[in-house]
């Protein structure tokens, strides 16, 4: 994110991903645009010819389907992730501090509990046992 501070920006959870509401609004609308756009107008190409009703809605149906894969494409295009992703090895340290975020981060520092969605990213993160050697040391901390 070149231009703004990341802090600045409001993003919203989607299918557990962040996303900017801005862009979201905007795909939504174009994906409607075009995948109604293609129905009409696949429908009104279909009208006077010899295919049966049945197979003009069908093709008509298919065509909206075919806008609406055409616009994922295009705003996929025009919306790029905002993301950095950096890997590295977490020192005890650095899981200590990371496992302190999570609990500020879920509003529960003051009792240390874990909302079931932070426990699952704390297994899938490998800080989970951390989390657990960290409560052992420090009773106010659970898991």
């Amino acid at each position: 994110m070149s231009g703004a501070e990341p802090d600045s920006q409001q993003y919203v959870q989607v299918w557990g991903d962040a996303v900017n509401p801005k862009h979201l609004w905007l795909s939504v609308l174009l994906g409607a645009a075009t995948g109604l756009g293609a129905l009409l107008l696949a429908g009104a190409a279909l009208r006077n010819t010899a295919v049966s009703a049945e197979l003009q809605d069908g093709y008509a149906l298919l065509a909206g389907l075919l806008g609406c894969l055409i616009a994922a494409v295009v705003c996929a295009k025009l919306f790029p992730p905002k993301r950095i992703v950096h890997e590295h090895a977490l020192s005890p340290d650095e899981h200590q501090a990371a496992i302190r975020e999570i609990l500020a981060d879920n509003g529960r520092a003051s009792t240390g509990e874990l909302s079931p969605h932070a426990a699952r990213e704390l297994r899938s993160v490998g800080l989970h046992d951390a989390f657990a050697q960290a409560q052992q040391r420090d009773p106010e901390v659970k898991p």
